[in-house]
């Protein structure tokens, strides 16, 4: 558990104060849908503070020695940082607030037509863009409060490592 007087500890309050979303304007169908989404988000963080969440395990990549065979390499496997710090960490690459003082700010942006260009595709999961700070969401597969967060939980665990922060699709 975080300690409540360290001011400085990346929280889920911290997270989502620093999504900022790209809504639909007000009066669209789409913009209702968008709030219910950045809800399930804040929902998702505050559970991993109120709970020992624990994910999926992800082979870690390894560059192979020279003269080491393929039966002689042994897998190693790494779990996610489900905390508010680590999902921040996810989406930016920093598990931390700036410590330069400047504004941190992540894009949340909402796709509403996956399902159209992917249409052989069971699920999508979000698209991560850690460098630029943006995270797409795919509406379609994260309209229930279910099903965000197994889809969130299972791009996350099976991103967390920098080279693989494009969890895209799962194929039927």
């Amino acid at each position: 558990m975080r300690d409540p007087s360290d001011t400085d500890a990346v929280d889920s309050t911290y997270v989502v104060s620093v999504l900022k979303p790209q809504f639909s304007p007000e009066g669209v169908s789409h913009r209702s849908l968008e709030e219910v989404m950045i809800d399930h988000f804040q929902d998702f963080l505050i559970g991993l503070e109120d709970n020992y969440i624990t994910g999926y395990k992800e082979a870690l990549a390894w560059d192979a020695e020279e003269g080491a065979s393929a039966d002689s390499v042994e897998e190693h496997f790494q779990m996610a940082d489900l905390t508010p710090a680590g999902v921040l960490g996810w989406m930016t690459g920093q598990q931390h607030k700036p410590i330069n003082g400047d504004k941190l700010e992540v894009t949340v942006l909402f796709d509403h037509h996956c399902l159209e260009r992917n249409p052989n595709y069971t699920v999508l999961f979000p698209v991560v863009r850690a460098c630029s700070k943006e995270i797409t969401l795919p509406v379609c597969h994260m309209k229930k409060v279910e099903d965000f967060k197994e889809v969130f939980l299972i791009a996350c665990t099976k991103g967390q490592s920098f080279a693989n922060h494009r969890v895209i699709c799962q194929k039927a």
